[in-house]
């Protein structure tokens, strides 16, 4: 595009140098806007910033080219002003229209600058986006959340050998589809074909009236995550996991009858709390106290199931703490809770 000698400060010229500056000062700008980020994300923000810093380099090393660098002042200025670059603009199309075979290559330019400035003002966007999440507070809670869910994904894996998987339209289940049916898999979801008992259920007042039977709805529970598998001849299985962060025997007392809760409420195969291995206690809890020689005794067992009845409900605690040298031993426990539920 640009020309050598006293004819370089052409207006393509100008225009192709104030569009690196442009560029340049909007790449600049969003790294500046890149936040801290937690601990475990700084990566991410690293990686963010290496590849804009390397759009960077790739913009000034446009610059320093010897027909464009003595215009770098001017198209400093040119790029501050909007009006006089939308007449740079105006100008080096209507030289182009005027001289089409011999100017065609300013068309190219023209083309290449819309381009380059929608590229980057969507960059702009996808950089706002990773910014909400480089400063996203997760808690520990949370994140303890996230890597049970990851281990049931690959337990899942392992055990059921899916040929495909993929996610519905809404993001809201992952459909993997094996050699005996479908399974769905719903994180922090609940389906609608999934019955509550407490969803259909009546509450009287005690003295008069019937509760609103909206209201007694919105008493249903929400596992963690749900396993719902469709297999041959109509069968169902179901599996429902809560992830808890706790060391407590108390909270882990507590888990395990919330896990109960859920095998009657949603007719589930197996209801499984996937925790740390419990090392305190706090306050003066009898029925913890009584339930804590069985939680020490699992532990080196990586857990433990328990069969509830006749009907062949399991209830699974399964011991995962968050530690690398621990991965494995978790991996192995939910394998086995999938074997159960899917065999």
């Amino acid at each position: 595009v640009y020309r050598a000698g006293r004819e370089r400060e052409t207006p393509a010229n100008l225009l192709l140098a104030a569009t690196l500056v442009e560029v340049r000062g909007r790449l600049l700008e969003l790294i500046r806007r890149l936040p801290a980020a937690q601990p475990w994300l700084e990566p991410l923000r690293e990686h963010a910033e290496r590849r804009l810093r390397d759009l960077l380099r790739a913009c000034e090393l446009l610059l320093c080219e010897p027909v464009l660098r003595p215009l770098l002042a001017k198209a400093q200025l040119l790029a501050a002003d909007e009006r006089r670059l939308a007449e740079l603009e105006e100008e080096v199309e209507l030289d182009a229209r005027r001289r089409p075979r011999e100017l065609r290559a300013y068309l190219r330019l023209l083309e290449l600058r819309r381009r380059l400035r929608e590229e980057v003002r969507m960059l702009g966007g996808e950089v706002e986006e990773l910014g909400r999440t480089l400063a996203l507070r997760i808690t520990l809670d949370k994140l303890y959340e996230l890597y049970g869910f990851t281990l049931l994904l690959q337990a899942l894996a392992d055990e059921l050998k899916p040929r495909s998987a993929r996610v519905d339209s809404e993001g809201r289940e992952l459909k993997l589809e094996t050699g005996r049916g479908e399974v769905s898999v719903f994180y922090n979801a609940l389906p609608e074909r999934l019955e509550s008992r407490v969803a259909k259920a009546r509450a009287l007042g005690l003295i008069d009236g019937e509760v609103d039977r909206d209201l007694v709805r919105r008493l249903r529970g929400l596992p963690d995550t749900i396993v719902l598998a469709r297999l041959g001849e109509g069968e169902r299985r179901l599996l429902l996991l809560d992830y808890k962060y706790t060391d407590d025997y108390r909270y882990l007392s507590q888990a395990r009858f919330k896990a109960l809760a859920y095998l009657y409420e949603f007719d589930a195969d197996c209801a499984a709390v996937v925790a740390p291995r419990p090392r305190r206690g706090s306050g003066e809890d009898e029925e913890a106290l009584e339930h804590r020689g069985f939680y020490d005794r699992i532990a080196e067992r990586g857990g433990a199931t328990v069969l509830i009845d006749s009907n062949g409900k399991i209830l699974a605690i399964v011991y995962a703490d968050p530690r690398e040298d621990r991965v494995e031993s978790a991996l192995k426990a939910l394998r086995a809770v999938v074997r159960l539920t899917f065999s």
